[in-house]
């Protein structure tokens, strides 16, 4: 009968460990755009691999790295496991806790690296607190609804519970046995292969969890995805991007276009006429073909009738790969043209209004303008003539007063001439001399004030 050796069960469990990392790896991959926590996962398989290689090598390497190292990386790993779990199940919880008891175990490896029955016992109860948390996720702290899809795994957990049990009672109930754990016998060989088909059980159920998971999500965005398909308020169509076969309809686009669900697929856009301009169409397909998308760009369809329809247009490619499809949206725009149009006609009619009217108010203005200039003009005409006239008046009644002054002045001075002339012909007398003024005043009346009473007097034709 053939023995087995510790060493040759961990080099095989580290074969089986790596199988598992790799599948768990191709999981985290495929799926680390649309899941948290799967690369967590795949960190602590990654970590359990290397423990056991570490082990395999006993004798060959440094025991802190084979023992020590190798004991602290797995139970890193598996604080990880528990980590990636809640951010898979988004019900990330406090650590605080695992962290302390993690440094704690680290900190006994340290100070028994050669004491195996302790390291035994300080892994085996780390190992029972965080699988027992496990447990407690997968089967309570999720939603009832996700409970079918955890409890697989969570039953995983039980058995890692189990097995650590089964190891601390072994250590109470047992002898001390080897330092060395590759010289460990039976008991512990078993304990290491039920780790190995526990592990390999929960790669199953974490891809079994992962792919029910990943239904789930699926099927609800298929149910989100035909309630907005069916709701949108656009004229939707799913065509195959190879043909441009109609795959697929909504309600809109029967009330858009007339044509019923039935009547559209299995045919293309050319086939029903849809297109108003076959340039539209052309150039929309190159656009798709270059830029994999086509975003609000006004077009013009037509009606089962016939009849025109302006809609803004948007397209985009579902998969860029072979046999894609192209998912198109149509809003029809056609009422609201015809509402703009008819408002921009009715602003150009209300311009042409207030641009009459602000014309026929600036003729009113000027001609009111003109009325008040000749009111002016004609008031400033008035005000010229009656001015002159005042100056006249004045210019007339000065001279009136210079006049009379000026004869009363004339008066007084004859008067003086006359007594002068008195005076030099009594003088001329009295020295014996002719009158020298005789002659030149002959034509002066002797009495100035008697020739005065005289013009006053009614001419008698005859002098006095």
């Amino acid at each position: 009968m053939m023995h087995l050796d510790m060493r040759t069960v961990v080099v095989l469990a580290a074969i089986s460990y790596l199988v598992c990392t790799l599948f768990v790896i191709q999981l985290w991959w495929e799926n680390r755009n649309r899941f948290d926590g799967l690369n967590l996962l795949a960190i602590n398989f990654v970590f359990q691999t290397v423990m056991l290689c570490l082990i395999a090598s006993r004798g060959i390497a440094p025991d802190w790295i084979s023992i020590t190292f190798a004991n602290i990386l797995s139970m890193v790993g598996s604080l990880l496991n528990l980590v990636g779990l809640e951010r898979f199940l988004r019900k990330p919880g406090p650590q605080l806790h695992n962290y302390l008891l993690l440094a704690a175990g680290s900190f006994v490896f340290y100070l028994f690296d050669s004491d195996l029955p302790t390291r035994t016992l300080i892994f085996s109860i780390f190992f029972l607190i965080i699988c027992g948390q496990c447990v407690w996720l997968l089967w309570h702290r999720v939603e009832p609804m996700l409970r079918r899809l955890t409890f697989g795994a969570g039953m995983i957990f039980v058995g890692y519970c189990l097995l650590s049990i089964v190891r601390i009672a072994g250590h109470f109930a047992g002898g001390r046995g080897p330092q060395d754990y590759l010289q460990s016998g039976g008991f512990e060989i078993m304990v290491l292969i039920t780790y190995q088909t526990l592990l390999i059980l929960l790669t199953y159920s974490l891809v079994l969890m992962v792919n029910r998971r990943l239904v789930m999500e699926i099927a609800t965005e298929q149910d989100k995805f035909a309630r907005a398909f069916q709701l949108a308020p656009y004229a939707i169509t799913m065509t195959r991007q190879s043909d441009g076969v109609i795959v697929e309809v909504n309600d809109q686009f029967a009330a858009v276009t007339g044509y019923e669900r039935a009547e559209v697929v299995g045919k293309s856009p050319i086939d029903l006429q849809l297109w108003e301009r076959d340039e539209d169409r052309v150039a929309v397909k190159e656009t798709l073909a270059r830029d994999g998308r086509v975003i609000a760009r006004e077009l013009n369809f037509r009606t089962k009738s016939g009849a025109p329809v302006t809609g803004l247009f948007s397209a985009n490619i579902l998969s860029a790969e072979g046999g894609g499809n192209v998912l198109s949206c149509i809003l029809d725009i056609t009422g609201s043209k015809q509402m703009t149009a008819a408002l921009l006609e009715s602003e150009a009619r209300r311009k042409a209004e207030m641009t009459d009217a602000l014309e026929a108010q600036r003729r009113g203005r000027i001609a009111a303008l003109n009325l008040m200039e000749d009111a002016i003009a004609a008031r400033t005409a008035a005000e010229a003539v009656a001015t002159a006239l005042q100056q006249q008046t004045e210019a007339l009644r000065h001279r009136n007063e210079q006049l009379d002054r000026f004869n009363r002045l004339s008066v007084g001075r004859e008067l003086d001439m006359i007594g002068l002339k008195r005076q030099v012909n009594a003088l001329s007398l009295q020295l014996g001399l002719a009158a020298p003024f005789d002659l030149a005043f002959a034509d002066l009346p002797q009495d100035p004030i008697a020739a005065a009473s005289d013009s006053d007097s009614p001419a008698t034709g005859t002098p006095r």
